[in-house]
């Protein structure tokens, strides 16, 4: 699996993804859990 991205003067421009889309899958539920842990671990403090 690669993923990579190709830059240019103005920040990143395009984004790629080589390889079996199963690891890209899993890869950004990862990341959503970890951000949705985080936005909720920041409103339950909050509350308190």
């Amino acid at each position: 699996m690669d993923l990579g991205v190709i830059g240019g003067p103005d920040g990143p421009t395009v984004f790629f993804f080589t390889g079996d889309p199963v690891g890209l899958i899993l890869m950004l539920l990862l990341s959503a859990a970890a951000i949705g842990g985080i936005i909720w671990f920041f409103l339950r403090k909050r509350k308190k």
